[in-house]
C-alpha cells in the first residue's frame, strides 16, 4: 500500500523522474521501524527499483549491528559522508539484495556521527544519492524528545510513522 501511494504521489508531481526520500520514524524504540524500513526497501528493490537504505538511527544502530558485519567498509556511513561523490561508486552491493544499496553506521573509529553536527554532510550525501537511486529509505531514530530527528524529517519527501499496535500509548504518539 505504501508503494502504491508513493507511485500515485510521484505520478501527480511535475517531476516524475525525481528520486523520493522516505523516512521511517516512530515514537519509541521497539516499534518495528527498522524492520519495516528494511522490508520496504528490499521489497522495492525486488520490484526493480534502484533503492538505497541509510541507517540514521545513530544511537541504537540496530540495522548497522544486524547487517553491518556482512557489509564491506565501503558501505560505512562515515566513509560515504567523507566524499559522497566518490563513495557512491564504491558502495558494494549485497548479493542477496540486488538493486539495494545498504549504508550503515559501523562506527569504525573517529568522531561519532551526529545528525546535528553532520546535517550538512548528510544533506550533501542525500543530494548525491538522488542522482543514482529511485527511492532512498532512511531509518530514523525514535522521535520522542529527539530534536535532531525533527531536523532529519525535513530531508524526507515522505515520512512513514510506525506505531506498535496495542503497545504504544496514544498520548505518546
Amino acid at each position: 500500500a505504501i508503494h502504491v501511494q508513493l507511485k500515485l504521489q510521484k505520478d501527480k508531481s511535475e517531476n516524475t523522474s525525481a528520486c523520493q526520500v522516505v523516512g521511517f520514524a516512530s515514537t519509541t524504540r521497539g516499534e518495528g521501524k527498522t524492520t519495516g524500513s528494511f522490508n520496504f526497501a528490499s521489497f522495492l528493490a525486488g520490484q526493480n527499483e534502484r533503492v538505497a537504505i541509510v541507517d540514521l538511527a545513530l544511537a541504537s544502530r540496530q540495522m548497522s549491528q544486524l547487517i553491518g558485519p556482512v557489509l564491506p567498509l565501503e558501505n560505512d556511513l562515515a566513509n560515504v559522508l567523507e566524499n559522497p561523490e566518490q563513495a557512491i561508486t564504491s558502495i558494494q552491493p549485497v548479493e542477496e539484495f540486488p538493486n539495494l544499496a545498504i549504508i550503515v553506521n559501523l562506527q569504525t573509529g573517529g568522531r561519532p556521527i551526529s545528525m546535528m553536527q553532520d546535517q550538512a554532510r548528510i544533506e550533501a550525501l542525500l543530494t548525491k544519492l538522488r542522482d543514482y537511486f529511485d527511492i532512498i529509505v532512511l531509518d530514523l531514530p525514535p522521535m520522542q524528545g529527539v530534536a535532531d530527528t525533527r531536523l532529519m524529517t525535513k530531508l524526507c519527501d515522505n515520512l512513514i510513522y510506525i506505531v506498535r499496535w496495542g503497545a504504544t500509548p496514544r498520548s505518546q504518539v
